[in-house]
């Protein structure tokens, strides 16, 4: 290079440009322009041997057990622009196991954007033979309790799937029962939860491993499986998206209200449409419109009028996850319930558990997770 010149720090590769020229030639950067990247969407991804495939063909030697994380990726890219997806999932686990490895794993410093969960609920099965127990486990919506609480601790917002349907993994009838009982669970500690009939949708296509545990590992399967999660991430901007609760859980009938009843027509439909940019390369996993809350770059600080983000707040009277975490007066000060400090207890902090990692080991002590 010759004295003068410069280097265009926009274009990849990056151009070599003449000291004559004040403008990239190639972009029209102009010269000192430095490259900003764009925010980045933080996801992970955790669970049990729901969110693993297995691999029945191949050689002996050949790694049996694989995951979606490829899939999530691809689709969560396309959907929500740059982002990462942090995909740590264990099979063979109790919910309490799940929730301590959640915990486990939390970042002392940063709170997650958002949190997916898919959970097979492992303690609904004899671990010997793998058939489901004739009742539901006393201490199970204890144990669902405390994920939920771990989860919200953990991440902004967050979406659970729970199990499959009973017809899918070759199960009696009273495992859907069981199902639906742990989705009202999880709903009543403040989670939401993918509604029965979009879990059944993203089963449909799918084949069941020789085990009977875990999904068929197909790259195209997997595929259309990471895509549901994106609908269903999308669709969490109408703050009822998963909220509603279902019958059939074996308690006393709920009267259903005309509201109640729009609701729920609501939160399944919005899985599903969208309007605005679609998500790309024709698939139809549209954003969801005007102020769209997820944008390319993740969470804009401004959402528009229809967006769920107030100015200027990412996370104030917006809130779609309605968890309220993010509010001045909180621990962190200037809506960091993270704060380095790890401040326990602050004005914020909706669980009064403090956010460092002294406040996760607590709570994971509070459940006899350790």
């Amino acid at each position: 290079m010759r004295d003068g010149d410069w280097i265009c720090q926009i274009c990849k590769p990056k151009v070599h440009v003449f000291a004559s020229k004040n403008e990239c030639f190639k972009c029209g950067a102009p010269k000192g322009t430095e490259k900003v990247d764009p925010p980045c969407t933080n996801f992970a991804v955790r669970g049990d041997d729901l969110m693993q495939t297995r691999n029945d063909g191949g050689s002996k030697t050949a790694k049996k057990i694989r995951n979606f994380k490829a899939a999530f990726d691809e689709v969560f890219f396309n959907a929500f622009g740059n982002s990462y997806v942090d995909y740590n999932v264990s099979g063979g686990c109790t919910i309490k196991e799940v929730t301590a490895k959640i915990i486990e794993s939390a970042s002392s410093e940063q709170l997650v954007n958002v949190m997916c969960v898919g959970i097979g609920v492992n303690d609904l099965l004899n671990m010997q033979t793998w058939e489901v127990l004739p009742h539901y486990p006393k201490g199970l919506d204890e144990d669902l309790i405390a994920l939920a609480m771990a989860i919200s601790t953990c991440a902004a917002g967050s979406l659970v799937m729970v199990g499959g349907p009973a017809e899918f993994w070759d199960r009696p009838p009273r495992w859907d029962a069981f199902m639906t009982r742990a989705r009202n669970t999880l709903r009543k500690a403040g989670c939401p939860v993918v509604p029965a009939e979009m879990t059944a949708s993203a089963f449909k296509g799918q084949v069941v491993s020789s085990d009977g545990m875990h999904m068929s590992n197909d790259d195209n399967k997997k595929e259309l499986f990471a895509q549901a999660w994106g609908n269903w991430l999308l669709a969490c901007s109408d703050s009822t998206f998963g909220t509603v609760e279902e019958e059939g859980d074996g308690e006393r009938a709920r009267s259903r209200s005309p509201r109640r009843m729009a609701m729920e027509a609501r939160q399944v439909s919005s899985g599903f449409v969208g309007k605005g940019k679609d998500m790309g390369k024709g698939k139809d996993m549209g954003a969801m419109g005007k102020g769209d809350p997820w944008g390319k770059g993740g969470f804009p600080s401004d959402g528009g009028k229809d967006g769920a983000f107030g100015k200027g707040d990412p996370w104030g009277k917006g809130d779609p996850w309605g968890k309220g975490a993010w509010v001045k007066g909180d621990a962190g000060g200037k809506g960091d319930p993270w704060s380095k400090g790890g401040d326990a207890g602050g004005k914020g902090d909706p669980w009064n558990k403090g956010c460092g990692k002294k406040g996760l080991n607590e709570l994971g002590v509070q459940f006899g997770l350790w």
